[in-house]
């Protein structure tokens, strides 16, 4: 099996769990907040991947990990993941997926303007019809429309900054130990929140259940999606993130009678659509030498 095709199941299988998890926390948020959810998935966390670490042989304290890539990621991480948590207890979850799906088409913008990537009007175009996509999706023209949508869009930009710190780790921090950095830094954050918020932690029995699947299965799929973005050509690997808004979908029907709107699925095939293009085109350029 090529690094690129590993790469691509480390994409659907990651997708796949990281919208289970959102599924458990979902239902868990109305008993767990998210300070209560950062602390315990930090802690979880940190003994996991650190525990796995250590099995390894590798230390779990190294200098490379105060590398400023990997403090970057964990930071938007720790964004990403607060903002998540908080749109997934008030909208829907198909349209959460959907909005952090735009993630190519923001990647593509950070690459433009931090890296000075040279990026023609056939793409600035890919970008303004993803970006007007988004809008579909939001629709804040919608009498019904829910100003909670905006936690979506914060999380994409966190997790958006999350992936495109990850290409500026250097290798010597493999995707297990990028997961134990980023668990340290949710704990302390999560702490922070809990002092603050002082809302009281005592989820019954089921929603110690949910909390824990939400945990473990997040773990799994935060450790295989920093893995994919190590494995093969990134422009043919990244496309199957798209995975996600199926696998959102679906569940949004069955576990919580949620189905996108007819205005939602324009805004959906214009921002997978744009994202394919974007991605596809990158690797068609890259391959021809040219901008």
């Amino acid at each position: 099996m090529s690094d690129t095709t590993k790469g691509i199941w480390l994409i659907i299988l990651s997708m796949f769990l990281l919208n289970a998890s959102d599924a458990f926390i979902k239902v868990s948020a109305g008993q767990i907040t998210f300070g209560h959810f950062m602390v315990s998935m930090g802690l979880i966390g940190i003994v996991v991947t650190g525990g796995y670490t250590l099995l390894a042989g590798r230390p779990i304290f190294r200098s490379d990990f105060l590398q400023p890539a990997l403090l970057a990621r964990v930071a938007f991480d720790v964004v990403g993941a607060c903002l998540l948590f908080i749109a997934l207890a008030k909208v829907d979850l198909s349209l959460v997926a959907v909005v952090t799906q735009a993630s190519p088409i923001l990647i593509a913008v950070f690459a433009a303007i931090l890296l000075r990537e040279t990026v023609g009007w056939q793409r600035w175009a890919s970008i303004l019809a993803g970006f007007i996509g988004v809008l579909f999706i939001v629709d804040p023209l919608n009498a019904d429309f829910d100003p909670n949508v905006f936690y979506a869009i914060g999380a994409l930009i966190g997790l958006t900054g999350r992936d495109f710190a990850t290409r500026f780790v250097s290798q010597s921090v493999n995707a297990v130990e990028m997961s134990y950095v980023g668990f340290l830094g949710v704990l302390p954050v999560g702490l922070v929140i809990c002092l603050i918020d002082g809302t009281p932690f005592a989820p019954d029995a089921l929603h110690w259940v949910y909390l824990l699947a939400a945990i473990f299965i997040g773990i799994g799929g935060l450790i295989a999606i920093a893995a994919a973005m190590r494995f093969g050509d990134l422009s043919a690997t990244a496309p199957f993130r798209y995975s996600r808004v199926i696998f959102a979908v679906i569940v949004g029907y069955f576990a919580f009678g949620e189905w996108p709107t007819q205005t939602m699925w324009i805004g959906i095939a214009l921002v997978i659509g744009s994202g394919v293009f974007l991605l596809s085109r990158k690797r068609a350029l890259r391959q021809t030498g040219t901008a």
